[in-house]
């Protein structure tokens, strides 16, 4: 099964309008082997965008600056709740040693 990637579809629609585009006017002495010249350069250069991974081999393209910070902050929460726990477990002990004693 053929699949198309947002990078792919807008080439399809953009070669529609720039042959619709060119239908419309109606003049003969287009250099279409130009035309299509430009508008693979842009295709090109729109893949290039897209194909942009991270480390983890994720498209960044896909993925929201808003989502990484969030997760960012979400791990700081953690190793401050990681932080007073283990502060309440030496606490904990403590109070079980001066009971002990």
């Amino acid at each position: 099964m053929l699949q198309l990637g947002v990078g792919g579809i807008l080439a399809i629609l953009v070669l529609r309008e720039v042959f619709s585009f060119l239908r419309t006017r109606g003049n003969n002495n287009i250099d279409l082997t130009a035309e299509i010249r430009c508008v693979k350069t842009r295709i090109d250069e729109l893949y290039r965008w897209h194909d942009v991974r991270d480390e983890d081999g994720t498209p960044i393209w896909y993925r929201r600056a808003s989502m990484t910070r969030s997760i960012e902050r979400l791990t700081a929460s953690i190793s401050e709740l990681e932080r007073a726990v283990q502060r309440q477990a030496e606490i904990l002990i403590q109070l079980m040693e001066v009971e002990s004693e």
